[in-house]
């Protein structure tokens, strides 16, 4: 026989329990009310059936029993038989809206006819006011119909003569809304102008970060590619770059590079040579995770790097600062026979780059994949690296050829003394002559105004080898070779580039077209990815929006800022402008210029940035900013050190004038216009004062010299500071004889 399943107790937690114990002990809901009336059993159950359907609360519970109990009371005192009023009230149940009021009052709405209790329950529920109100609407109304019964007007006439029960409900709100306090409706005005203003903001924001979001900027403009296009029409026999690549590569050292193959001699111990050791020193490095760029160089106590290491051996690298000496010390000094090693070991390197300095074009192209061994050889570099950075900006394009080949204008200038002390004339003149061919080839290369120093520094290696050669052996160079040297001076002077306008034009054009989406009117609004350009850029004390640390601020900062920050079209021209001060300040000439303070160009854009609400409009030209106020990017000393260069180069021509015609007449002149037309075409212009470059004899010797910074004529009388004349505030600027500090 199977047995019945016993049902499991269902279990409560220990709240659930009290709540349950508590509500089965709940205190009397008018059950003692119903039982002290004088009302019929029918009656009070049917009272007792009412109040259960109606589930209130307690004390709204044991009042309607009192309303109940007085309202059949009523009815029965006027001869209502108690079968009646039990049929209707069975029949009656709570309308939804004397539920949710809970008034014990208006039970007498449940007397009316049915339709017409709907009717009222319908409206009470529409109006959704608040429950005094909605209370105060069932009581008219109740009044308001048993007033039309008591007339004899019969319920469906009452009911069709009521109207609409939505547009009723409407107008019984409106006016019931009208009647409450002013205070409630300037709250609800105020609420109502916040909420359609955060809507209207959550809107606007939402636009605004789609917009952001989905905006590309359209980068159409590509420099790099037109210089390639360029250097790709170069006939390849044109070219000087293929044979300075090789060149690099077969260098036996490089003061410029980061890893060094070089050994020099050591002895039986493994050290190097004591004549060598001035120049290098050896270090020992180990390489981390396998990536030849990366290196950890050993302190003298061993400690290495930390973990990943691959392996560890020693490099020697050149000391930088006793190799600047030994150049300062050309010819003489204990380093000097170290040098002429160094220069004999790289003859096929001096060679290869005599031959690329006679092609018309220096012909690199960046975008070239065949860089991988000069770009290994001078800084383990790869050729993707180099690649790479040509796809970005153009202030992030690297340029390591023309970096690095500073080291040629090292090794040339080795070169040319070694020749010089030997006699070898023509080996002398063939390397100034080149160092004039290279300025020229990487002066026309490129717009960047950092390559113009690297052109002008090979130039005026050459101007002032010449000039030094002059001082030391007056005799060294015959009459022809010195007119071939004026000959290449003044095509140089002719065919180099030197374009005094920075190349913010340039830098502009390309950096808008990368923060800015581009309507096709000159105009569009900040990307996102022009925002994260900004945000790369290294924040100040005084930035005006702080920097974001995750793509989600980035979004939400950026698509707000995108609101704000002026448009393509108003950056435009106030760079317009920035780069317009830029031209007529390149355009004036030195000796009318202010050398003294910043230039106007970079005021322009102090002041353009100069409030808070400024620096957030105008937020972008936070890119521009740092690029203008280096050395590079201001006109004003960009415009001294070129026509510094030339007066150099002006100055070179004079001596090399001056030394001729000491030859022909056995004196020197008295004036130097005593040289033209026959050995100058003009005498040059003295850059700082706008006058004839000055001469003067000084116990028979010439002395050629420009005023200098204060513009003032004190006869040649040159400062003792030491470094670069035309930097000196006090004396004349010295061009020709040289003295040490001016080489």
């Amino acid at each position: 026989m199977s047995q019945v399943p016993v049902p499991r107790k269902r279990k409560y937690t220990p709240l659930t329990e009290w709540l349950i114990d508590r509500w089965n002990r709940s205190p009397d809901r008018g059950e003692s009310a119903i039982a002290a009336s004088n009302l019929p059993d029918p009656v009070r159950q049917s009272v007792q059936q009412f109040i259960d359907q109606s589930r209130w609360r307690r004390k709204p519970t044991v009042a309607l029993v009192r309303e109940m109990v007085k309202l059949f009371d009523e009815q029965l005192g006027r001869g209502t038989p108690a079968e009646t009023i039990t049929t209707h009230w069975n029949e009656a149940i709570p309308l939804p809206a004397f539920r949710q009021l809970q008034e014990p009052s208006l039970v007498v709405i449940h007397s009316l006819p049915i339709d017409i209790r709907e009717l009222i329950g319908g409206v009470v529920s529409r109006t959704r006011l608040w429950r005094s109100e909605r209370i105060e609407v069932a009581r008219e109304l109740i009044v308001h119909f048993q007033d039309g019964l008591d007339w004899g007007v019969t319920p469906g006439d009452l009911v069709q003569s009521f109207g609409d029960v939505s547009t009723t409900a409407q107008l019984i709100r409106r006016a019931k809304r009208r009647n409450r306090p002013l205070a409630w409706r300037m709250a609800r005005r105020t609420f109502q102008a916040v909420g359609t203003t955060a809507a209207i903001l959550i809107v606007c924001w939402l636009w605004l970060l789609i917009r952001f979001q989905f905006a590309k900027p359209n980068v159409s403009f590509d420099h790099i590619g037109e210089l390639d296009a360029r250097s790709k029409a170069v006939a390849e026999s044109e070219r000087a770059w293929p044979l300075y690549a090789e060149a690099f590569t077969k260098m036996k050292w490089n003061v410029f590079s980061a890893t060094s193959t070089f050994i020099p001699p050591l002895d039986a111990n493994g050290n190097i040579e004591p004549e060598w050791s001035t120049l290098f020193q050896p270090v020992d490095v180990q390489r981390i995770d396998g990536r030849e760029t990366q290196r950890w160089r050993l302190p003298p106590e061993g400690v290495g790097a930390p973990v990943g290491m691959q392996d560890v051996h020693r490099e020697y690298q050149m000391n930088v600062g006793e190799f600047s000496k030994g150049l300062d010390e050309l010819g003489r000094g204990p380093r000097w026979p170290v040098m002429i090693q160094l220069a004999e070991m790289n003859r096929e390197s001096v060679d290869l780059i005599l031959q690329a300095a006679r092609k018309p074009k220096f012909g690199f192209i960046f975008r070239d994949y065949d860089h991988s061994p000069w770009l290994d050889k001078i800084f383990g570099g790869k050729s993707e690296t180099l690649d790479q950075s040509t796809r970005s900006s153009i202030d992030r394009v690297l340029l390591p050829h023309i970096q690095y080949i500073r080291s040629f204008e090292h090794l040339l200038r080795i070169e040319a003394e070694r020749a010089k002390l030997s006699g070898q004339h023509d080996r002398v003149v063939e390397i100034l002559i080149a160092q004039l061919r290279i300025a020229d080839q990487i002066s026309h290369e490129y717009q960047f105004t950092i390559t113009k120093p690297y052109a002008l520094s090979f130039a005026a290696g050459s101007w002032n080898a010449i000039r030094q050669i002059l001082d030391d052996q007056p005799d060294f160079f015959t009459d022809a070779e010195m007119i071939t040297l004026a000959h290449g001076i003044a095509a140089n002077q002719r065919e180099m580039d030197l374009d005094l306008r920075p190349d913010t034009r340039l830098f502009v054009r390309d950096i808008l077209q990368r923060l800015y989406s581009d309507d096709g009117r000159q105009n569009g609004h900040l990307t996102a990815d022009g925002w994260r350009l900004l945000q790369q850029i290294p924040d100040h004390a005084n930035a005006a929006i702080p920097h974001v640390q995750t793509e989600y601020q980035l979004q939400l900062q950026g698509s707000l800022m995108s609101s704000v920050v002026a448009s393509r079209r108003e950056i435009k021209q106030i760079l317009d402008h920035f780069c317009g001060l830029e031209d007529e300040e390149t355009s004036r000439p030195l000796w009318e210029t202010e050398l003294d303070g910043s230039s106007p160009a970079i005021e322009f854009l102090q002041k353009t940035m100069s409030t808070p609400t400024d620096r957030i409009r105008f937020y972008p030209l936070k890119y521009f900013e740092p690029n203008m106020k280096s050395p590079g990017g201001d006109p004003k000393s960009l415009l001294v050190v070129v026509e510094c260069a030339r007066m150099q180069c002006d100055s070179t021509l004079v001596a090399l004038s001056l030394t001729l015609y000491h030859r022909r007449h056995g004196s020197w002149p008295t004036r130097l216009e005593q040289l033209c037309p026959e050995l100058l075409p003009a005498v040059p212009v003295d850059r700082f004062d706008g006058k004839p470059m000055k001469y003067v004899l000084t116990g028979d010797k010439p002395i050629v010299y420009s005023v200098g910074r204060n513009r003032i004529d004190e006869g040649g009388a040159s400062s003792p500071e030491t470094g670069l004349g035309w930097e000196c505030r006090d004396g004349d600027w010295r061009l020709w004889p040289l003295r040490q500090g001016d080489r």
